[in-house]
Parts: C-alpha cells; sequence; structure tokens
C-alpha cells in the first residue's frame, strides 16, 4: 500500500480548519453523553500538533520558493504580528476596563511573553504565538546548516530535543511547563521533513505506511486508555500526552486528507475554518473566558461565542490583510 503524501499538501487548508475545530470543541465545557465524541473531545489539544506539523510542511514550501532571511523574516512577521498585536490589545483593554487587569497586563498581552514567565490567564495569555515565533526564528539557520541533508538536521532535533526534555524532567524541574512547547518541536521539524519528502514526489511505501500506523496506536492507547490515575498523572506531569499527541498527527493527516479527497466538493465551511485559524485560534479562547463569566447557560454561552468568533476572526484577518497588502503596495512604489 503506497500513500501519496501531496495530499496532505493539497489539503493542508482543509485539514487544518478540521484541526481548529477539533481544538473549539476541546476549549468548551460543555459535557457530550455520547462516548466516542467526548473522548475526542477531551484530546482536541491534539488540534494543535496538527497545526504545528502542517505549518512545518507549508514552511519548507515557502523557503524553497525564496531562500532569504530576511524574506523569511518579514513574511512571517507580517503574516502573524499585526493580527496577533491588535487583538492582544483589544483584549487587554477588555480585561483592564472590565475585569480590573493592571496595567501591565498590556505588556504581557502584546508581547506574548505572559507564558514563558507563567503567567497563566486565559485574556492575557498566549503560548502558541511564542511557540510558533521560536520555530520560525531558528527555521532559517536549520535549512542554512542541513540543506544537503534534511533528515540528517530531523534527527539532530529530535536528540537536541530529547536531552531536553529530560534535563527539564530530571533538573529543572521549574520549567517543566514549558515542555508544553518544547514536546512539539520535533513534529514541526518532521512536517519541513514531509514537505522536502513532497516535493521529491515521494510516496509512502507499506512500511513507511505501517510505521505511521503503529505509531498512531502508540499515541491513541497513552491518550485513550484507562490508566489507572497515578500513571496518568505522570503522562500529564511528564508532557507525554503532548508526545502521544505528536505521535498521532502524521497518520490522522493521512486518514483525514483521504476523507477530503472523497469529500472535494463538500468543505467550504471547513476550508473556512482553516482559512482563518489564527484569528479563531487567538480569539476563540478570550471570549469563552469573557462568555462564560457573563452568560449562565454553556450552551447559549457557545452559541454565541462560535457566532462571535467566527465574524470578527473574518473581519480581523480581512482588515489585517488589507493593511498589510497597502504596506507591501507602498514598500514596492518606493522601489520604483
Amino acid at each position: 500500500m503506497h500513500f501519496d503524501l501531496s495530499l496532505i499538501s493539497k489539503y493542508r487548508t482543509q485539514l487544518m480548519g478540521a484541526a481548529m475545530i477539533w481544538i473549539m470543541l476541546f476549549h468548551t465545557k460543555i459535557s457530550i453523553t455520547i462516548p466516542i465524541i467526548t473522548s475526542i473531545k477531551s484530546i482536541g489539544y491534539a488540534g494543535v500538533d496538527v497545526f504545528v506539523f502542517l505549518s512545518g510542511i507549508g514552511i519548507y514550501y515557502s523557503w524553497q520558493k525564496e531562500p532569504s532571511y530576511k524574506h523569511f523574516y518579514q513574511k512571517r512577521i507580517l503574516r502573524i504580528l499585526p493580527s496577533y498585536i491588535s487583538l492582544a490589545i483589544l483584549f487587554a483593554v477588555i480585561g483592564i476596563i472590565f475585569y480590573n487587569y493592571k496595567i501591565s497586563s498590556f505588556i504581557w498581552s502584546i508581547s506574548s511573553l505572559a507564558y514563558i514567565f507563567e503567567i497563566f490567564d486565559p485574556l492575557i495569555t498566549n503560548w502558541y504565538i511564542p511557540f510558533i515565533l521560536f520555530l520560525y526564528l531558528i527555521t532559517p539557520p536549520f535549512f542554512s546548516i542541513f540543506s544537503k541533508n534534511i533528515v540528517k538536521g530531523f534527527w539532530v532535533i529530535i536528540i537536541i530535543t530529547l536531552i531536553t526534555y529530560c534535563l527539564i524532567n530530571l533538573y529543572y524541574t521549574q520549567y517543566i511547563y514549558l515542555l508544553l512547547m518544547i514536546s512539539r518541536i520535533p513534529i514541526y521539524f518532521l512536517g519541513i521533513y514531509i514537505g522536502y519528502q513532497i516535493t521529491k514526489k515521494k510516496q509512502l511505501n507499506y512500511l513507511e505506511t505501517s510505521a505511521c500506523f503503529l505509531f498512531f496506536i502508540f499515541g491513541l492507547m497513552i491518550l485513550l486508555y484507562p490508566f489507572p490515575e497515578q500513571i496518568r498523572h505522570i503522562f500529564y506531569s511528564k508532557s507525554i500526552i503532548f508526545v502521544a499527541a505528536s505521535s498521532i498527527t502524521p497518520f490522522l493527516c493521512i486518514i483525514f486528507s483521504k476523507i477530503f479527497q472523497m469529500l472535494d466538493p463538500h468543505l467550504s465551511l471547513v476550508s473556512l475554518f482553516g482559512k482563518y485559524s489564527l484569528c479563531i485560534y487567538i480569539i476563540h479562547e478570550k471570549l469563552i473566558f469573557i462568555c462564560y463569566h457573563e452568560i449562565n447557560s454553556l450552551w447559549i454561552a457557545n452559541i454565541i461565542i462560535t457566532i462571535l468568533t467566527l465574524t470578527l476572526a473574518i473581519f480581523w484577518q480581512r482588515a489585517s490583510d488589507n493593511i498589510i497588502a497597502k504596506y507591501r503596495k507602498a514598500q514596492r512604489a518606493k522601489l520604483i
């Protein structure tokens, strides 16, 4: 059995949309009585691993198209920071005016460093933005060093991550909260490796597909099997669940890209969530905090949250894109 890896690239937006819906479901507090849905909801944090994996694939294409440090950093900054900073200001203002947050909330929110300094607040904390910016920061040096041997580079990253993971767990436990990010570094570089394989027209052979499947089963077992509470506590405290979440990601993307291939004409809603995924991700958790405080009914709150999230995300992303387009046009005009 062979699998065409280019399907993952073809349905990248839809895969991101499905991951976004999964994350949104995970963030909600609604109790669902259907066991399989409850299980799927309980591991929705794995949607972030899908994001990071697909980001790695896209980054490889971007670098191959124009391998320039300046162009790479400028493109990533313009894609993320205008939307993030403006939304960070908005929610910091809401926190200060309505929830008695300190003025320093502005700094923590805009800088995105709250999580790094152990400030865990749903309105001003976002761990994903500093994490993805860190990955983007080290990506060009990675390509410069390992441009001729991506596979070697991937294994170097695995070894460095493993050493860091063990050091924190054994000697620097005060930083154990950072494993939420560190444990997800390999899946990003695996995405880069898969991007490299796609450009080489590579297909997964039977052995490789079987390996992906075994990692998928291994990960699901850790994530969903009803282990004793003591063991499950270890899985969480040592961030083993995030390693497991990464291990299910490649095969999950394989499965869903095949499903999306069959459903191709009917993917507009999933595509919408994928297209505006960054703003949706930033906005949704903040609105959950606000609406859960102000609305008693969870069902009504979540309906309002979903509508507001989509509306605000689409508006905000389009506004940011328009501003960036005008900026780029002005920059080009200066060069003429």
